[in-house]
């Protein structure tokens, strides 16, 4: 997701800019906004600083003088997004929804992987195998690890209690991932888009139960 908005941000930046100063007529706004998108380009395009808070802070601050509502400009940027953004992040939330669909006791966590992947490979992209869903409980990360891959039938058997952080992380290129120096960001090997869509679930005897609610995508999902 990360990369999905960064790539669309430097891409179609003075658009969206102008957008921006033209409904706050500020043009303190344009001038910390294009600022901010130089800022991005000379850090070489790293996703991470997409949101280092310094850095937005004076566009922030402009909103906020203006009693625009920040949250509410999320809507609208959906509208820069290229169609290839667009379709990568509905086939990652319509796996996610097909992850959740097969979580009901007495199928294997391979059912989930198997689930995620075959509608990635259907519409020609890849699932990451470096990152995976897990186990969530009193700890945020347990076992068992929950892969976005993987043949139906194999893994752990899934029980009432469990609960489990289902996230599909799906690439339009290949597969591969790497780390950057921060440690923290994510990007593919081959700078192609990707996606991610997460939802916390509890197997019950009746199927899965959608515990993180609210949620954007959440009201899509049919509890059980």
């Amino acid at each position: 997701m990360v990369e999905v908005a960064h790539e669309a941000l430097l891409r179609e930046w003075p658009r969206l800019a102008d957008w921006i100063a033209k409904r706050a007529e500020d043009l303190l706004i344009r001038r910390h906004a294009e600022s901010a998108a130089a800022e991005w380009q000379r850090a070489g395009a790293q996703p991470s600083r997409l949101w280092n808070h310094e850095l937005l802070a004076p566009v922030y601050d402009a909103l906020n003088r203006l009693g625009v509502d920040r949250t509410k400009l999320a809507e609208p940027l959906r509208s820069f997004l290229r169609p290839e953004a667009e379709r990568l992040m509905k086939v990652t939330q319509e796996s996610l929804m097909l992850a959740i669909e097969t979580a009901y006791p007495g199928k294997r966590l391979g059912d989930i992987g198997h689930a995620v992947e075959s509608h990635a490979a259907r519409h020609g992209y890849t699932v990451v195998r470096e990152l995976s869903g897990h186990g969530i409980g009193r700890k945020l990360h347990e076992d068992p690890q929950v892969p976005n891959y993987g043949p139906p039938g194999k893994r752990e058997r899934l029980q009432p209690g469990m609960c489990l952080a289902l996230e599909p992380m799906v690439n339009a290129g290949r597969a591969a991932t790497r780390t950057l120096d921060d440690k923290w960001t994510v990007v593919t090997e081959d700078k192609s888009l990707s996606a991610h869509y997460e939802l916390t679930i509890a197997v019950t005897e009746h199927g899965p139960w959608v515990l993180s609610e609210p949620y954007p995508f959440a009201q899509s999902v049919r509890h059980a």
